[in-house]
């Protein structure tokens, strides 16, 4: 690639090409003008009838509110409704999103195809104009025309990315949802009124007439639905026990249903839409940001800057690619095939009365499947048979659940929250065993468990995972909400930049638009916003390293802020498993007997049938094919300590002794309820015949539905004694039935029904123990300032218990338990000390000294309904959250993120094991899930660590979690107080150089500063690790906070209180012996010639004292202080750090030469002129990476001020200009009166006086020398001398003698010295 301009010759044919070119370009500008005021017309024209068709809608709207016609009347009307009022028909509660109807218009569609081709045809003229100004016309016929079509074509894109979607509909004709062709799906301000387009997606039909019709949004299907109006979600079916067994007596579907349903619902696959290479890379370019970035490419390369125009191309979108290939798309095709697992395998289903086997994918809502080990590819709800399923796929529960049958007589629509815990194949997870159910019938020849499918695709709770990784909802953050805000305002400082290039430019507004936008591409630095995503990026690589899996980067310097850290009890900061310590017998007297310890268990009850009994048959436990049980962990442990065997798979449900002396026949169970907290089962007794009803639960509940007189006196102290020695505590109780009563019959007693009249027979006693490392880990927590808070689904006192053993509790406080006051009116909370050191109190802030609190699940529910105020204000005293259940914890969340000064709200992070606490984690700014799996869908992070190693998934995984967050959000503020330093540090001197001397920056000063340095200390500084420990409080998200505003003030401050003693230095100190002073209007150099324009003293003064600004700056943001180790442990920065300042240094103290000639310090005219380095001074194949400051003359101000005796230096300027003649000159010392006084007077007499080469007597020679005149020699021939100059220097140049070297260098080190103590100190030392 050359930039060795093409010499158009002197013949009539060139010179009658290059007027045609002229003439065509000139003409081509007129003609977009035309253009676009047709546009504009059109558009107008266009708007009218729009809005007109929009009254019309909303007219016949209104009117159809009025008549309410019915659903046939509404398809047969075109427009009826307003179709901005049409909302989504989401089921998942309110929203602001509506969908709104248009279709194609020729019109329309035409006026936009017109618009599109500006931009399109406009980049390829900006391209031929480029190349005219570099090969062709020149700079001074191509300018004007290419900022026209330049600034026009790039406003025009700019809008049409940034605001696309509305784009897309405004070209459209909205019209009745009955006929659109397109859905419009928006987000509509109530304020306002205005809608934000967030997509556009086109309608399908599928086969059925005119009413198939559909569209897919976030992998749903949403079906058209005459009577309501609007399209609705569709891949759900609402079913009950009766409707799904009636299902499965009719035979399943018919083959002519299931085409139907497959045709509407789609197929059943959850639509993960992985963009190609090409498709990638569009979309993300698509971004109005790159509109501006694509502006200032084009910027440098028609201003004689190909070669940073080509770094910018390099930079700018390398770096996008890297984002759109390696972190989105990559990410997207792991979801995709997370999404795709099990689609492929094939399904046997029940149609007419056969199995047949089709492909999972062709599964539809109602048919009747059977369910095969392996991946479940549908949400199923089973009718016969059993499942023993592996949910952590999903959950990251590692603990197999077995699930059953829906009962055949339930009314009640089937519930996920309420039944699918027992009833409900999800799918994604594994099926580890499937068992049948030989009885009645009911397999209908099936050798497998029996369901019936009631989700498919994105609607399924794997699909609905999928869409929350896909889809993320946003999460309000300060320093990303303030971003915009800080953009803003450096598009102000920008703008006020580049109004100053314009005015003080001094060589017109083309070439100072020019200038102005290089003050934009730095001002709005694109590569701020890329180090957020890199620091993020090395964060979740140093967490993965941890066996810390991340979902979302962004959520990493959120887990930096957290205040607030919720903790689930079992599976956290207890292990998962329980053992049973023993049991407490009652009497039927109503009395507590000894503890029977667990070896001792069937001979310890052998006079207590009732209990043994219970334990033997009051469980859901299963066994597997390989003999190992599976079920309620707590169950488990109940039947292998009692030891009695369980039927086989599939077969009745019997129990039996160790002995064989004894079996009990299962004859109705009744799976745990979360409601009533209890589970039971209905036994006969083989030996004896008796028919036994067991009811086991939470010892509170169990008690208020036993007879009084059966429970014991001491019954809740007994069961509160042991609560607080952490036991996990259920009752166990009993009643008979008639003997007579067969299973039939015992089906049909309503479960309430049985749950009365019950007798306390026991007390089972669990111990959960800690978790070796929770104690450590609350303590360092709560050492790093954040409160730790208990929301257990075990009662409120063991939580008391626990949260006291583990730290979450302060020693030494008292713990007030609220509850509801039984028996008050009207209804109250009731504090009592579960120590029983205090009477009821009403009133929790009469209690005497430093307490905390703890609520039940029933005294909670209560606050938030009627006492929310009340709630709020004792909500950082709460520790223990008992008896609660999933939307409970959920609600726990929910308050703590609206809890704070100010409404600002508090970042609450949760910890659980992904079991019944995944809408917790889904909730928080920051859920971590404990989990054996991989990752964990439902949690933004999810963590195995310390499981190989200790059998246990380590807590220590919260605080690593919180470390890299706080260390990620200092390195985010780092990296952005270092943007902002370097964008007001470059272009506040640009802003001086300009309007001082018309000077800037060199084109490798540029490069350097810009492009290397710039991304290199970025790169570095993302390296920083999170400190060993943590810190007493979080760091700053604040972007205007006092930390970020002082650094950025003091950075600046330093860097002009340096530049500002280093320029009088120069002028006034050591270097009043070489110093000359001159501007870039007086040596003559064209605007777009600007590489030129850094030949003097200032330039590289201002670039030396930057660079040791900014390097200095980078190393110092990277201190460790108390969120990131020591600075001294990131190498890459210390060497970057290192390098840089011994590069500056060299080029201080360097003579000039190759080196110093190409950053354009200590450089001379004869150095210049001898550069020979290949690519960069010397073409190699006609290639040169160089527009043109490399090698040739220097244009020192030596040519306009020099310190020759007689004052007639190279370059005359113009009388009027009253330019001393040297900056030594003594008072009364003149220049040569030169024959003309203005710019314009000598442009006249140089026409008519030329310089000539060689003729010393020629006037031209003396008055009118410039370099452009003789290329081939820097200065006028014959020679002239310039007077005394720096010693080892040759002609014009900006070499430093010794003495200032000297000077310069203590000044440089006094900066850093400077920089680093006051931040250390001053910042850092007040943080």
């Amino acid at each position: 690639m050359s930039i060795i301009r093409h010499q158009a010759t002197t013949s009539t044919s060139a010179w009658s090409s290059q007027e045609w070119r002229h003439i065509f370009l000139e003409w081509l500008v007129i003609a977009w003008l035309l253009y676009f005021m047709f546009l504009a017309i059109l558009t107008a024209i266009y708007t009218v009838i729009r809005k007109r068709i929009s009254r019309n809608l909303l007219g016949q709207g209104k009117r159809h509110s009025l008549t309410k016609p019915d659903a046939a009347q509404f398809s047969d009307q075109v427009h009826t409704r307003r179709f901005s009022a049409v909302p989504m028909g989401d089921d998942d509660g309110p929203t602001n999103t509506v969908q709104s109807g248009y279709e194609r218009w020729l019109f329309g569609t035409s006026l936009h195809c017109l618009w599109v081709f500006v931009p399109v045809v406009s980049q390829i003229q900006l391209a031929w104009m480029t190349a005219e100004q570099y090969f062709g016309l020149g700079w001074d016929l191509t300018a004007s025309k290419f900022l026209c079509v330049y600034v026009l074509s790039h406003m025009l894109l700019f809008l049409g990315t940034r605001y696309r979607g509305n784009v897309k509909t405004f070209f459209m004709s909205p019209c009745s949802l009955a006929t659109a062709t397109h859905i419009s799906i928006q987000d509509k301000d109530d304020t306002s009124g205005r809608q934000q387009s967030l997509e556009l997606a086109p309608v399908r039909h599928y086969e059925g007439g005119d009413e198939g019709r559909y569209y897919e949004y976030t992998c749903v299907r949403y079906l058209w639905e005459a009577s309501s109006e609007r399209f609705r979600p569709t891949g759900t079916a609402s079913i009950t026990g009766q409707s799904a067994h009636k299902a499965l007596d009719r035979g399943g579907l018919s083959h002519a249903d299931a085409a139907e349903l497959l045709n509407k619902q789609g197929a059943n696959l959850i639509n993960v839409a992985v963009p190609g290479v090409l498709a990638s890379l569009l979309a993300e370019y698509s971004e109005a940001t790159y509109v501006f970035q694509l502006a200032c490419i084009w910027c440098y390369l028609f201003w004689n800057s190909w070669n940073i125009s080509l770094l910018w191309v390099i930079l700018v979108f390398g770096s996008g690619a890297w984002k759109s290939l390696f972190i989105l798309r990559r990410n997207q095709q792991q979801i995709s095939d997370m999404a795709a697992v099990g689609t492929t395998k094939m399904q046997t289903v029940l149609r007419e009365g056969k199995w047949v086997d089709i492909k999972a994918s062709e599964i539809t809502l109602g048919d009747v499947v059977q369910v095969f080990d392996g991946i479940v590819t549908a949400d199923i709800a089973l009718l016969s048979g059993s499942a023993v399923v592996n949910e952590s796929m999903l959950t990251g529960e590692p603990m197999p659940l077995q699930k059953v049958g829906v009962e055949t007589q339930s009314i009640a629509a089937f519930d996920n929250k309420k039944h699918g815990k027992k009833h409900a194949l999800f799918a994604g997870t594994e099926v580890l065993q499937s068992v049948p159910d030989e009885s009645a019938n009911a397999s209908r020849g099936s050798a497998f468990a029996i369901g019936v499918v009631m989700a498919v695709g994105g609607r399924t709770t794997k699909g609905q995972l999928i869409r929350m990784v896909l889809f993320p909802a946003s999460v309000k953050f300060k320093y990303t909400e303030q971003l915009p805000v800080v953009y803003a305002m450096l598009t102000a400082w920008a703008t006020l930049c580049f109004l100053n290039s314009l005015v003080f430019q001094g060589q017109g507004f083309v070439n100072g638009s020019f200038a102005g936008m290089a003050f934009l591409a730095q001002a709005l630095n694109p590569m701020m916003a890329v180090s957020f995503t890199l620091g993020q990026s090395c964060s979740a690589s140093r967490l993965k390293e941890e066996h810390i899996a991340c979902l979302s980067i962004g959520r990493i310097p959120i887990a930096g802020k957290i205040d607030t850290m919720v903790f689930d009890k079992t599976g956290t900061i207890t292990h998962g498993g329980m053992a049973l310590a023993g049991v407490r017998p009652i009497s039927g007297a109503g009395r507590f007997e000894d503890e029977v310890a667990t070896d001792k268990l069937n001979d310890g009850l052998a006079q207590h049938e009732h209990l043994r009994h219970a334990l033997a048959g009051c469980h859901s436990v299963t066994t597997m094919r390989d003999g190992s049980l599976v079920g309620n962990q707590v169950e488990v442990v109940t039947v292998k300590a009692l030891g009695w065997r369980l039927s086989a798979p599939g077969e009745p449900r019997m129990l039996t002794a160790p002995g064989g002396d004894e079996e009990l026949a299962v004859l109705r169970q009744l799976e745990f309820d979360h409601h009533r907290m209890t589970s039971g089962a209905v036994v006969r007794s083989k030996t004896s015949g008796r028919l036994l009803v067991f009811i086991k639960g939470a010892y509170d509940k169990v008690s208020q539905i036993a007879e009084s007189t059966s429970v014991p006196s001491d019954y809740a102290q007994v069961c509160d004694e042991y609560a607080k020695q952490c036991f996990y505590v259920l009752a166990v109780s009993w009643k008979e039935l008639p003997r007579e009563s067969d299973e039939t019959a015992v089906a049909a007693i309503p479960r309430d029904s049985l749950e009365q009249g019950l007798q306390p027979c026991g007390l089972l006693l669990f111990r959960n123990e800690m978790k070796e490392d929770s104690k450590d880990v609350i303590e360092e927590l709560k050492g790093g300032g954040i409160n730790c808070v208990m929301c257990t689904g075990d009662n409120t006192t063991t939580g008391i218990s626990i949260g006291r053993q583990c730290g979450i509790i302060t020693e030494g406080t008292r713990v007030l338990m609220g509850e509801i006051a039984e028996g008050s009116t009207p209804r109250c909370v009731e504090w009592r000390d579960p120590d029983g050191k205090e009477a009821f109190l009403t009133d929790w802030r009469k209690a005497e000294g430093r307490v905390e609190l703890a609520l039940s699940q029933p005294a909670f529910r209560w606050l938030v309904r009627e006492e929310s105020e009340s709630l709020d204000e004792m909500l950082p005293l709460v520790k223990v959250f008992g008896r609660m259940k999933p939307d409970d914890k959920i609600k726990v969340i929910t308050l703590w993120q609206q809890h704070g000064p100010h409404g600002e709200g508090t970042v609450t992070g949760m910890t659980g094991d992904g079991g019944n606490d995944c809408g917790a984690l889904r909730t928080a700014h920051a859920g971590i899930a404990l989990s054996e799996a991989e990752a964990s869908m439902v949690s933004p992070f999810s963590s195995s660590r310390g499981f190989h190693e200790t059998g246990f998934i380590s807590l220590s995984a919260v605080v690593q979690l919180i470390k890299e967050g706080r260390a990620c959000l200092a390195t985010n503020m780092a990296t952005f107080i270092f943007f902002m330093v370097y964008n007001l540090i470059v272009t506040s001197s640009k802003i001086m150089m300009v309007m001082w001397m018309d000077i800037t920056y060199s084109e490798w000063q540029f490069i350097v500063t810009d492009v290397g340095l710039a991304m290199i200390m970025i790169s570095t500084m993302v390296r920083c690790r999170p400190a060993d420990k943590l810190a007493p409080y979080s760091p700053s998200a604040s972007l205007f906070g006092t930390s970020t505003i002082a650094t950025v003030v003091l950075v600046l401050g330093i860097y002009w209180i340096t530049v500002g003693s280093t320029l009088l230095l120069l002028q006034y100190g050591p270097g009043e012996s070489f110093y000359e002073f001159s501007t870039t209007l007086l040596l003559e150099i064209p605007s777009q010639q600007w590489t030129k324009k850094s030949d003097n003293y200032v330039t590289e003064i201002l670039w030396l004292i930057a660079m040791v600004v900014l390097l200095t700056s980078g190393f110092m943001l990277c201190y460790g202080h108390i969120h990131r180790q020591p600075v001294g442990k990131n190498w890459r920065i210390c060497g970057l750090y290192v390098a840089g300042i011994c590069f500056v240094l060299a080029l201080t103290w360097a003579k000039p030469g190759e080196f110093s000639c190409l950053f354009r310090v200590n450089c001379d005219s004869a150095a210049s002129k001898k550069m020979s380095i290949p690519f960069l001074s010397k073409p190699v194949g006609g290639i040169i990476f160089s527009c043109g400051n490399l090698g040739g003359c220097f244009l020192g101000p030596q040519m306009v001020s020099c310190k020759r005796e007689d004052h007639l230096c190279w370059i005359v300027p113009p009388n009027g200009a009253n330019v001393t003649a040297s900056w030594t000159s003594q008072p009364g010392q003149k220049r040569p009166v030169a024959p003309f006084d203005t710019r314009e007077e000598k442009e006249h007499f140089c026409k008519t006086h030329p310089y000539t080469s060689g003729d010393e007597d020629a006037t031209g020679n003396k008055w009118c020398y410039t370099p452009a005149l003789d290329e081939n020699h820097c200065g006028p021939l014959p020679k002239r001398s310039l007077g005394k100059l720096v010693d080892g220097c040759e002609g014009p140049n900006n070499c430093f003698s010794d003495e200032f070297k000297g000077v310069l260098t203590a000044i440089l080190a006094l900066c850093g010295a400077t920089l680093h103590c006051t931040y250390r100190f001053a910042v850092l030392g007040a943080a």
